[in-house]
């Protein structure tokens, strides 16, 4: 019994969150393959494109505490969008996603800007992640915008940041979960 009791105050004193964080962004900029680094630590070269969602739930451990998050992966394609919205009800955070090597993924993410927008019903902390800059690493000619360009649309949306990720090398993928969720305690 005594023990039980140890166990008890022990598990009180642990501070847990949970927060909703949403992958947004056009198809095939890898959002999936960011998903799966992060929930599984796995990397697959070729990734069938996400049929509506996918979802999991995983942890992060902070100086606040544990914070559990529910992770929701949106498929890009456009004739998803519309349903997107419904799925929307308790974000607390997104990740708006591009293809560091695609322009046209970088066009494209005003809309999922504009879809957030419209489906939040409170304001929520975003941050811009660049995916595949590990393309960009080997050939930096693959580099389809500048840094610049990047830095002024995260500041024209008042956007947390900007992260460069790579789901293939791993590079900065908990980092931007984690300064996502970091910014959700501020």
């Amino acid at each position: 019994m005594l023990e039980d009791l140890k166990r008890a105050e022990f598990t009180t004193s642990i501070s847990r969150y949970l927060f909703k964080i949403v992958l947004c962004g056009p198809g095939g900029v890898g959002k999936t393959s960011l998903f799966n680094r992060f929930i599984s630590n796995v990397f697959q070269q070729y990734q069938f494109m996400t049929i509506g969602i996918n979802y999991a739930a995983h942890y992060l451990n902070l100086p606040q505490g544990r914070v559990d998050l529910q992770i929701w992966d949106y498929g890009g394609q456009l004739n998803y969008r519309p349903f997107i919205v419904q799925f929307l009800d308790g974000t607390s955070g997104a990740l708006l996603m591009f293809d560091l090597t695609s322009y046209s993924s970088f066009l494209q993410i005003e809309d999922w800007w504009m879809t957030l927008e419209e489906g939040l019903k409170k304001k929520v902390p975003i941050l811009l992640v660049g995916c595949k800059d590990d393309l960009c690493e080997q050939n930096p000619a693959d580099q389809a915008l500048s840094n610049e360009n990047i830095q002024r649309y995260v500041e024209k949306h008042k956007f947390i940041g900007y992260i460069r990720t790579s789901a293939k090398s791993g590079k900065n993928v908990v980092a931007c979960f984690q300064r996502l969720t970091e910014a959700l305690f501020f």
